[in-house]
């Protein structure tokens, strides 16, 4: 019989990849989708309504479906403000933690999907022992999750591996992400132009196709309190990647204005030769991305 594998934020983007990896890779699992509304979808073996700030709803799952993975994808974003962003990545997550220790398995293995939002400001490409606490009120909320993900592991003896990831991108990337909102415009350009903020920033981004497999791997091979830069290691100008988008969806004009916001940190780019030791790379390069999202995002839902 195969494992119970949780996947909480169930309905989010980066959920939606890592079943459709899992069906391949794991086909005889049990699926095990979490969020706060229910919801019938196929891709699941079951789905429970949990908030994930409320143990109660936590214990019910664990009483229904024990499980032996845990996928921690979900939490809240910027621009949520700083208290819920505590509340929902780092006292949630402590939460989640003692829930699951209480499944009965003789081992249960819990991946925190993190940020590469943890990591200080810097020109130089990080790699895991770089100088962490987070720049921004999201940065250091998901700093805490790490910290009250691994202490609690250890407390209550849950296994817990860290991936911390870096600008995701890929089909069906949401709107409130820089290249989600282009791709949106790419579409909808009525005046055959993209208006965006300052492009001078460099990024490192890296599909979500890849995140999820990366995902997926260190769950089988990450060691215990392992954190991993889940990155493609090439900083890419925030500008090449809209002016791709552009080219791809026709030739459009991208209008650059400060109207339209700043540009957050100057770089952020991750070294990734943990993951790579256990045999992990990027497979989808940039264009493909970008080719890929454009196509998803023009398909009738």
């Amino acid at each position: 019989m195969g494992k119970i594998i949780w996947i909480t934020g169930a309905s989010g983007f980066s959920a939606r990849h890592l079943v459709s990896n899992l069906r391949r890779n794991e086909p005889d699992s049990r699926l095990i989708g979490l969020a706060r509304q229910p919801a019938a979808n196929p891709d699941f073996d079951a789905w429970h309504a949990a908030d994930i700030t409320d143990a109660e709803s936590w214990k019910q799952a664990v009483s229904a479906d024990p499980p032996d993975l845990v996928y921690h994808l979900a939490g809240a974003v910027h621009p949520a403000a700083e208290d819920l962003l505590w509340f929902t990545n780092v006292a949630a997550t402590r939460l989640l933690i003692e829930a699951i220790s209480t499944s009965g398995k003789p081992t249960v293995r819990l991946l925190v999907s993190s940020s590469a939002a943890v990591y200080r400001p810097t020109p130089e490409t990080v790699d895991e022992q770089a100088h962490a606490g987070g720049a921004n009120a999201y940065g250091r909320s998901k700093w805490g999750q790490e910290q009250i993900a691994l202490a609690s592991g250890r407390e209550f003896g849950v296994e817990v591996i860290i991936a911390r990831a870096f600008n995701l991108i890929g089909p069906g990337l949401p709107e409130r992400l820089l290249a989600g909102r282009v791709c949106a415009q790419c579409l909808d350009s009525t005046d055959r132009c993209i208006k965006t903020g300052d492009l001078s920033a460099v990024r490192d981004f890296i599909d979500i196709r890849d995140a999820v497999e990366a995902y997926r791997l260190l769950m089988d091979q990450g060691v215990d309190g392992g954190i991993y830069n889940v990155a493609s290691g090439e900083g890419i100008s925030v500008r090449i990647l809209v002016e791709t988008l552009a080219k791809l969806a026709g030739g459009l004009e991208v209008v650059e204005s400060r109207e339209f916001g700043n540009r957050g940190v100057d770089r952020s780019c991750g070294n990734f030769s943990k993951l790579a030791a256990l045999g992990w790379k990027p497979q989808y390069p940039l264009k493909h991305s970008l080719q890929d999202m454009l196509e998803a995002a023009s398909r009738p839902s």
